[in-house]
């Protein structure tokens, strides 16, 4: 069986918390290694940015579809993939702004059922 190159699937390791430290310690420590796990999945490329999804407005001549999202920003890089059968026909471009990005599309043109894409922030 193949290793994962970024490590265990829970690299939180479980540290015993000795008895008779006072309770805001422990919450200070158990804090501690949350955060000190959570920077290492960054740093391994993994975040909770991903797991949401849009779908573009529809009507005639409807060409552009605005969506907020508190993650975004100028800098920001959205990847998405299609969900839906009309989604992956169509050509699509994003702009980000300060909490939402506008996602330009072609035109609607015959009977479009549903365009939906999952993506995720960078940045």
């Amino acid at each position: 069986m193949p290793t994962n190159p970024l490590g265990p699937t829970n690299p939180t390791p479980s540290v015993p918390v000795p008895l008779g430290t006072p309770w805001s310690d422990r919450v200070a420590q158990e804090s501690a290694i949350r955060n000190a796990a959570a920077i290492n999945k960054l740093l391994k490329g993994k975040h909770n940015a991903g797991g949401r999804s849009f779908t573009l407005g529809s009507g005639s001549g409807v060409r552009s579809t605005t969506f907020q999202d508190e993650l975004v920003n100028p800098n920001s890089q959205i990847s998405f993939h299609p969900i839906t059968q009309d989604a992956a026909q169509e050509q699509i471009w994003i702009i980000c702004g300060i909490g939402q990005f506008t996602v330009y599309h072609t035109a609607d043109v015959g009977p479009i059922n549903d365009r939906t894409y999952q993506y995720s922030v960078h940045g």
